[in-house]
This record gives C-alpha cells, sequence and structure tokens, in this order.
C-alpha cells in the first residue's frame, strides 16, 4: 500500500475528530494508550505519522507507544503538548516533533502531513532535545519529583529554603510546567520514564531519600 497513516494515541474523541479534518489527505486511526495489538493498517501503511496527547503521561500508560516504536522503527512522532503537561518526553523520542494543540492550524497541518520543506513549518516547529540542569539542580531533582518539602530539604543539606525555592523554580521552568505539582505528579505517574531531561540517579541519592523514608 502507499498510504499515509496517521495514528492519534488519544482517549479525546474531539482531538482525533479534528486531526481527520485537518488531514484527509491521511488514513487517520485512533489509538488509546494501552492498546494490546497493533491492526493491520500499522503493518502495511507505508510510512506512519503517531500523533501523541501529551495527556499520556497524566495516564502513565505506554503500552500502544512502546509497541508501535517496536513494530515500526520507522515512524514519525509528533508530540501535542498542553500548557500542564510539560515538556519532558522518554529518552527514545528525542529529535521528535514538538506542537502545542494551540499551533496555528496551518502549521499544525504542515508539520504532521511532513511538508517540512515550507518556511512556516520550520519556524514554528520544535524538536525534543535534552533539557540543560545545573549540577545543583540535577542533585536536587529527584527530591523536588519525589515531593519532599523544602523544609525538610533546608535541614537535611543545610541549604535556605529560599535557595531551594529558587532552584525548583529554575527546574520547574525548564521543564515547562507551571507548577511543581503537575512535574511531580508526572514523574508519579510515570516511575520507569527515562526521561531526556531526567538525571542520572546516583547512590548518595538513593541512600539519603531511604535514610529520609524511614525516619
Amino acid at each position: 500500500m502507499d498510504n499515509k497513516l496517521l495514528v492519534v494515541l488519544t482517549e479525546n474523541n474531539w482531538l482525533f475528530t479534528g486531526l481527520t479534518t485537518l488531514l484527509p489527505e491521511m488514513t487517520c486511526l485512533k489509538m488509546g494508550y494501552d492498546t494490546q495489538y497493533m491492526p493491520q493498517e500499522v503493518e502495511h501503511a507505508c510510512s506512519i505519522t503517531v500523533v501523541v496527547d501529551s495527556l499520556i503521561f497524566f495516564r502513565g500508560e505506554w503500552l500502544t507507544f512502546n509497541t508501535l516504536r517496536h513494530c515500526r522503527e520507522d515512524i514519525t512522532v509528533v508530540w501535542l503538548t498542553r500548557e500542564h503537561t510539560g515538556r519532558i518526553f522518554p529518552a527514545t523520542s528525542q529529535g521528535d516533533r514538538i506542537l502545542t494543540q494551540k499551533q496555528d492550524i496551518s502549521s499544525l497541518e504542515l508539520t504532521i502531513s511532513g511538508k517540512t520543506e515550507r518556511p512556516v513549518t520550520r519556524k514554528k516547529a520544535e524538536c525534543v532535545r535534552p533539557v540543560r540542569l545545573t549540577q545543583t539542580e540535577r542533585r536536587l531533582l529527584p527530591f523536588f519529583t519525589a515531593g519532599v518539602s523544602l523544609s525538610v530539604l533546608s535541614e537535611r543539606l543545610g541549604c535556605a529554603v529560599k535557595t531551594l525555592y529558587h532552584h525548583r523554580l529554575s527546574i520547574v521552568a525548564k521543564a515547562g510546567f507551571r507548577h511543581p505539582i503537575f512535574m511531580e505528579y508526572v514523574y508519579k505517574c510515570n516511575p520507569g520514564l527515562s526521561g531526556v531531561f531526567s538525571p542520572e540517579t546516583t547512590s548518595w541519592k538513593e541512600q539519603w531519600y531511604e535514610e529520609w523514608q524511614e525516619e
């Protein structure tokens, strides 16, 4: 077959309907986040674009996404972000396209359809790339995402609460979240997420956190 397949990973019927209307030249297929089987269209399509509703990070269900990656290594992934879902992604998604749901219609259409040669798309479309954290931010991130209070961190690390607050504010801004609670919630929903935003976990961090949990 020579058709272009658009797979939309979402639980939002309105989003799927909108994309099918916007891209009538593509065969469109809606899939949930935890689909246990792959439709025949996935196997036979000549090219596949997967649009991922970023609410997947609030669900923490990656079965469909990972299966698609495994079955078709040639898929093109476009992340459709929302204001409250942040800008962290799986490590395997480095280089994938990023669009917001408030993107203007023409840029949305051009990027998803793969017509990247037009200037408007090069200006509007972004790609997943590693987020640069300072060494201090990398050390503090596991505590912030685990919900450790600033007062407890201040006492344990001998660092002023105000300083910790500013570090957390910087991380939240770089991660694209509106509030620390959203970032904490996303990490709790995706405990196995190996994101390009996630730093390495060193032994002293794990040991400190285990000691704090035991108290």
